[in-house]
């Protein structure tokens, strides 16, 4: 029922969601590292971003933690991926969901199921 893509480009971000892929809704820290984790650090010019990604014993990615802007405040972020499946020779997570951690307590915003998949479809968004 949704569509969502989630961007960093020129160095700016963007997400955008959309209801029936027609009605926009959306335009708009790790406490240790250990074998099973890893700190991600992206940089563009004076923009820096970090985020800690979590695998299982098969090396797939199960959660990525970072901070986020919520309502133009910086909160915690956290997004689960499961269920893991091969499609076109990848395997990629079909059920996924995504929370604020917040100070009030834990906001789940996302929670989906991937019933299809298209690689290199150029269709604007």
């Amino acid at each position: 029922m949704f569509s969502a893509k989630d961007i960093y480009f020129n160095g700016e971000g963007n997400l955008k969601v959309k209801l029936l892929s027609l009605i926009k809704v959306v335009d708009a820290k790790g406490k240790e590292i250990d074998e099973n984790s890893a700190r991600v650090i992206l940089k563009d010019g004076d923009v820096t971003v970090e985020g800690i990604s979590h695998f299982n014993q098969q090396g797939q990615i199960t959660q990525f933690k970072a901070k986020r802007f919520k309502d133009g405040v910086m909160e915690n972020w956290s997004g689960f991926y499961h269920d893991y499946r091969e499609v076109e020779g990848m395997k990629v997570p079909i059920h996924v969901e995504v929370v604020w951690n917040l100070e009030t307590g834990d906001f789940k915003y996302v929670d989906f199921t991937v019933k299809k998949i298209e690689y290199d479809v150029p269709l604007k968004f």
